[in-house]
């Protein structure tokens, strides 16, 4: 090793830290949400259950079934496809209801106890917002 490596070699580690410790951390989604967004019918208020290993996302999204006649309780359908990258979280949840399948995607940001983004259905994007009310996320 030359004479000039040595002394620049504590140089290049700390720069090597500092690189390291500068890389976007995968945004902390776990815990229950409350999401709410406006559509066709609508106010609508889901909940969210969601659990992070890494950069995958699982868990269960809980929303009231609105039919024609009023209601028909709660139905519960698995986070699919979860994935976040730094503070964006993306997941899918498959809706089936009255024998047709519908894929909505899930695309937003968390800030804290906040989130915001888009649900991308078959009739277009709807945006919606929403708060953590529970740090406990999906089992």
């Amino acid at each position: 090793m030359s004479r000039f490596a040595l002394p620049a070699l504590p140089a290049v580690v700390l720069l090597a830290i500092a690189a390291l410790s500068a890389a976007p951390a995968h945004a902390q989604v776990v815990g229950t949400w409350e999401i709410s967004m406006e559509g066709p019918r609508g106010a609508r208020t889901v909940t969210v259950a969601l659990a992070q290993e890494g950069d995958a996302l699982s868990g269960v999204m809980t929303m009231e079934r609105r039919g024609p006649r009023g209601g028909g309780g709660a139905m519960e359908v698995a986070i699919e496809e979860g994935t976040v990258d730094g503070d964006s979280f993306t997941f899918v949840a498959v809706l089936e209801m009255r024998g047709n399948t519908i894929r909505q995607i899930h695309r937003g940001t968390v800030d804290g106890d906040e989130m915001s983004g888009v649900v991308e259905t078959p009739r277009g994007e709807q945006p919606f917002t929403g708060r953590r009310v529970s740090s406990d996320g999906a089992p």
